[in-house]
């Protein structure tokens, strides 16, 4: 639960810089920076800034990656956007593709609409 984040974020950074350089070939190339970004802030107890990073990446990038798009939704909800995050949740407990990945937050999201909202 208590992580490293000021190592973290420094890794994070060298990343950010790496991806930079492949922006010339690569539109996407800061995708995995947004994302591991959002889940960071978050993390720090920053929703405001995990939101405006998960916002850099195009819904269907998202909603194609469970994981991330559970804490956009945890996200939104600590900033008060209910109503986005029980949906977001919502498609998430919909889901039915059979991945490991994709049944945990399956649980995970239902149990945050089952208690939470």
């Amino acid at each position: 639960m208590f992580g490293n984040y000021e190592e973290s974020r420094i890794s994070l950074n060298s990343l950010r810089e790496l991806s930079n350089k492949q922006l010339e070939y690569n539109p996407n190339a800061l995708n995995e920076y947004f994302k591991l970004s959002g889940y960071l802030n978050l993390m720090e107890g920053n929703p405001k800034e995990s939101i405006e990073d998960y916002s850099k990446l195009s819904k269907e990038i998202l909603t194609d990656d469970g994981y991330h798009y559970y804490f956009l939704a945890l996200a939104k909800k600590a900033e008060g956007q209910n109503e986005e995050s029980k949906q977001i949740l919502v498609d998430l407990a919909n889901n039915n593709f059979a991945t490991w990945q994709n049944a945990v937050v399956k649980n995970l999201a239902k149990a945050q609409i089952k208690t939470n909202l």
